[in-house]
């Protein structure tokens, strides 16, 4: 990005470009412009990649000992913040879970790059916000149970429609949510009557068979968890945050610019020049850490790990962006000051012993962080366990030379 210019002092700038650890805080204030620059690429020119290379090498900078200190602490005040509203590893409503391939989140928001993506405002780290988990599980629950009563989704088209009749109509998923969200038991029998006679459900429907009693112990279960107009809902959502996160480069390009420019008349044929749009997302190496708290913890916890799952979490879910792998676990120890005695390269595996204790212990260099150091023999590093379902984990961190 040489011949840059930033709207900040140049002091500020040059620190910005050489020791800024915060990605958000260079995505979303610091990309840097010179006169004439735009977003678009001419020839080897790319100012919109640059800016996103920039913001990947300023993520590298948190896997760093003096920002690692930082984000264990964010960890720690997390962890301790949803612990003491009732989360627990126990009942696995604190997990982990990881991206099966490469998620984005945010990638509707503003940004001067054009492309959008949600980081903490505070760490400039990436984070799934707790009110998207929540309307994320809160839609889960919905379809789920919509198949499980034979209540259809209706095509766009057949939505449209009845969007536009007036007297506006609802689709029948809408009336299920509507009936499901009234605590008045008469009118929520009469909603589910009013459901249970729209033509689109089919005659053999579960629906039609389907116990009142049940439907409102259902009702009462979705009210209570996800709220609604009469009151809000009692648990809690928190935002998920990552214990180790990669940023990756993706394109998406239409190409069929003419096309879709708004108010375009153009057809989608073949002579239309490209438009690579690169974008940040998230790799498949991150780890994040979630949370669900409150009433029906251990219920939502298992929607949520399911939602997760199918059908994902952020944008682009129907390409097969965001969809999550869920890991239980249990920190079993803190941090301790260990030396290396053992490394077989080959085999990706060590020997570590207790400094205070003098307990040895294997480990994968595959849990070594960063990644990219392979330790050596004599090498002082600190450690601690963890369990990942039934299998321990001996992580490993700022290995030195002796």
């Amino acid at each position: 990005m040489t011949g840059y210019i930033y709207p900040i002092p140049y002091t500020a700038a040059r620190l910005s470009r050489s020791d800024c650890a915060n990605p958000g805080l260079l995505f979303e204030r610091y990309v840097g412009y010179r006169p004439g620059w735009s977003l678009k690429a001419e020839g080897g020119d790319n100012p919109k990649r640059d800016a996103l290379d920039e913001v990947i090498r300023a993520n590298g900078r948190l896997h760093g000992p003096q920002w690692r200190a930082l984000r264990d602490g964010l960890l720690a005040r997390w962890q301790q913040m949803v612990t003491a509203a009732g989360a627990s590893i126990a009942d696995k409503t604190l997990f982990k879970a990881s991206p099966v391939w490469r998620f984005i989140t945010g990638i509707g928001r503003n940004s001067p790059l054009e492309v959008g993506f949600t980081f903490d405002r505070l760490y400039g780290l990436p984070l799934l916000p707790g009110s998207s988990l929540k309307g994320l599980t809160r839609a889960y629950v919905l379809w789920t149970w919509a198949d499980e009563l034979d209540v259809p989704l209706l095509r766009a088209g057949e939505v449209k429609a009845r969007h536009k009749a007036r007297p506006r109509q609802l689709t029948p998923l809408e009336q299920l949510e509507d009936a499901l969200i009234t605590a008045d038991d008469d009118r929520r029998a009469q909603k589910l009557a009013a459901l249970r006679q729209d033509a689109a459900i089919p005659g053999n429907a579960t629906l039609h068979a389907f116990p009142e009693d049940e439907f409102a112990a259902r009702s009462l279960l979705f009210r209570q968890v996800f709220g609604s107009t009469e009151g809000q809902g009692g648990t809690l959502f928190f935002d998920a945050i990552p214990e180790k996160v990669t940023l990756e480069i993706d394109v998406m390009t239409p190409h069929y610019p003419d096309y879709y420019k708004p108010g375009g008349n153009d057809w989608p044929t073949d002579w239309q020049d490209p438009n690579p749009v690169p974008f940040l997302t998230v790799g498949q190496d991150s780890v994040f850490y979630f949370a669900v708290a409150g009433a029906q913890q251990e219920k939502v916890a298992e929607w949520l790990r399911s939602a997760l799952d199918f059908p994902g979490a952020g944008a682009k879910t129907a390409a097969g962006y965001g969809v999550w792998q869920p890991a239980f676990f249990a920190v079993a120890s803190e941090w301790r000051q260990a030396v290396i005695r053992e490394v077989n390269p080959t085999k990706r595996r060590g020997v570590l012993e207790d400094v205070e204790t003098g307990e040895r212990l294997r480990f994968s260099l595959d849990d070594v962080e960063p990644r990219d150091i392979t330790p050596g023999k004599k090498w002082t590093c600190e450690y601690r366990l963890e369990q990942a379902d039934e299998h321990k984990i001996v992580r490993v961190r700022n290995a030195r030379r002796p």
